[in-house]
């Protein structure tokens, strides 16, 4: 499956909130972030989720609704092949799509989050007309871990960096549901690992890089969810927001403590290759998840290698593991 470890030039790894929720089992996290196989095409759930993404991020920038609703369509139709059943059930359609947006424009306009900008000429920060928001889609890739032969990188997409009207700095994270229940829904992120990551990478940049803008902000800067329940094609979405969360500097050092362990056990497991690591799943029970199967279940269910090849060829895809470029 791999050469040997001594026989590779360096090899660099990304590493982002998708990749931590694999390290129940350490085999699940090689299998998708060393060796790059995942299931052959995304959910539709995923997919209208990044399509509204699409048409959130130019309305956030721009406020010019044919672009934004014509890059949210074209996603939708690069990926419609995800949709056929969702559509039978007339459920995530073209139609439904452009009145999730619509209503949500038209909720959230105006709103009392704005994100930030940069004054070209100050380079100051503020939340005014002035600027380009630069805070909208923000990339991060962070040098974590680097020797002789492998290097990691924790690299991820926040949705936007802003400021509400006299209120607290924060992280906004949108997120598409079929929950009807926002207050059990926003009770989930409480400790969830993608808030968690999102708010110690700030707090990172702040200590590393003085001179980037986030610095200026001499406040917390906390982290909220922006929901967008779907509802039936009459019914459209409803939009609810949580109240910002502030992770505190022990449960930030407590989550990096944690983060090193795994990362340490994935740079472990690339050394001792080609040998695999156990199938941690069949005592944690990992193998099952919440919506279902682990991808690699028919892999680690086989006990013979040829059908594991077989497996991993014909039942996955394999590409390089690099988040930034997901979605492109």
């Amino acid at each position: 499956m791999s050469p040997p470890l001594e026989t590779m030039s360096k090899q660099t790894y990304y590493f982002d909130a998708t990749a931590a929720r694999t390290t129940s089992c350490g085999l699940k996290t090689l299998l998708a972030v060393v060796f790059g196989y995942r299931a052959k095409q995304n959910s539709a759930d995923i997919e209208f989720g990044s399509a509204f993404h699409k048409f959130r991020k130019i309305m956030r920038e721009t406020g010019n609704m044919q672009p934004a609703m014509a890059a949210a369509l074209k996603h939708m139709e690069d990926h419609k092949n995800c949709f056929v059943k969702k559509n039978k059930q007339k459920l995530m359609t073209k139609q439904y799509l452009m009145k999730v947006c619509l209503d949500w424009w038209e909720h959230y306009n105006p709103d009392s989050f704005k994100v930030l900008r940069v004054d070209p000429d100050t380079l100051e920060l503020g939340t005014g007309d002035v600027g380009k928001p630069i805070f909208l889609e923000i990339k991060f890739d962070l040098p974590f871990y680097e020797d002789d032969n492998i290097k990691i990188v924790l690299c991820g997409t926040i949705d936007e960096i802003g400021k509400f009207h006299n209120g607290p700095y924060a992280i906004a994270d949108a997120k598409t549901t079929g929950s009807y229940d926002a207050k059990d829904f926003f009770k989930d992120f409480e400790l969830s690992s993608q808030l968690m990551m999102y708010s110690w990478v700030i707090r990172e940049y702040r200590r590393r890089f003085p001179d980037n803008p986030l610095c200026q902000i001499k406040f917390d800067i906390g982290v909220f969810i922006d929901g967008i329940f779907l509802g039936s094609e009459e019914e459209g979405a409803a939009f609810h927001r949580s109240q910002a969360l502030f992770f505190s500097d022990d449960q930030l050092d407590e989550y990096e403590a944690i983060k090193k362990k795994e990362i340490f056990k994935l740079i472990n497991n690339i050394k001792n290759l080609p040998t695999m690591p156990p199938r941690e799943g069949m005592f944690n029970g990992s193998c099952q998840g919440k919506y279902g199967r682990c991808d690699y279940f028919n892999y680690c269910a086989s006990n013979d290698p040829v059908v594991k090849e077989l497996t991993l060829k014909h039942q996955l895809k394999q590409v390089p593991y690099e988040p930034l470029k997901f979605g492109e």
